[in-house]
């Protein structure tokens, strides 16, 4: 009797662990922007006021556009003609201290005149992915696929974060093998996040090509012990394309 008791409750215990991980483990399907911190010991280091931070944002623009960037450049006019409240809830934002919703990958709304171009807009703040487009006439005739991808965060035109995915692969019908994989950090205007990617995987499934990037963004401040942290978030940019090198999805896991 004994015996049977304890079998039951093993078996117990094992179907409770299986919902409490199934619970615990969520699909996170959303881009990744700088976030607030995520808890309590990740508090924002005193003295770093939103105007401190956005003179920051306006100096590495001006940076950027010496060295000839022209979407810093327009960031900068786009900057300069915000409104005081603007300016205020983009310094909340670059100090985590306002939230900004994520979207799912079906909030995606196609662009009317660019058909590899979506947005998605959350008050101020917005999303813009785009993907290449294949050259048919090209295409066709050679067994290599060239595609890319970009995730773009914004505020009111402003370019903030672009992140971007790049991979070839080679495909007769569909795709047969991975031939190059790359992860680039196209822009970061944040003055106090640092943005790093790394490869994550690449591989040939059915009839599409996948490649995936880890993006991770640490929010911090300079001190004289290096940056200090206090909020960090990570996330996964894949990119799949099929046998006629068509992108199909350009999204977050």
């Amino acid at each position: 009797m004994k015996e049977r008791v304890l079998g039951m409750l093993t078996q117990l215990a094992k179907h409770l662990g299986a919902v409490t991980l199934a619970l615990a483990l969520p699909v996170i399907v959303a881009p990744i922007a700088p976030a607030a911190p995520q808890n309590a010991n990740q508090a924002k280091p005193e003295g770093v006021t939103a105007e401190k931070v956005l003179s920051d944002f306006r100096n590495n623009l001006q940076k950027k556009a010496a060295e000839g960037d022209d979407v810093a450049k327009q960031n900068i006019h786009e900057f300069d003609s915000l409104s005081a409240d603007q300016k205020s809830e983009l310094g909340d934002y670059l100090l985590g201290e306002k939230q900004v919703n994520n979207p799912k990958e079906e909030d995606f709304e196609k662009d009317r005149s660019e058909k590899s171009v979506s947005r998605y807009s959350d008050g101020n703040f917005s999303w813009e992915r785009r993907e290449s487009v294949p050259q048919n006439s090209a295409d066709e005739l050679a067994q290599e696929r060239r595609i890319w991808g970009t995730q773009t965060f914004n505020f009111l035109g402003i370019k903030i974060i672009e992140h971007k995915v790049t991979g070839s692969y080679s495909a007769d019908g569909k795709p047969s093998q991975i031939l190059s994989h790359d992860c680039a950090v196209a822009r970061n205007y944040d003055p106090i996040a640092e943005v790093t990617t790394t490869k994550s995987s690449s591989y040939v499934f059915e009839d599409a090509a996948s490649f995936s990037c880890t993006v991770r963004v640490k929010r911090g401040v300079p001190s004289p012990w290096g940056n200090v942290s206090w909020s960090t978030r990570e996330g996964t940019h894949v990119l799949v394309g099929n046998g006629a090198g068509e992108v199909t999805r350009n999204g977050w896991q």
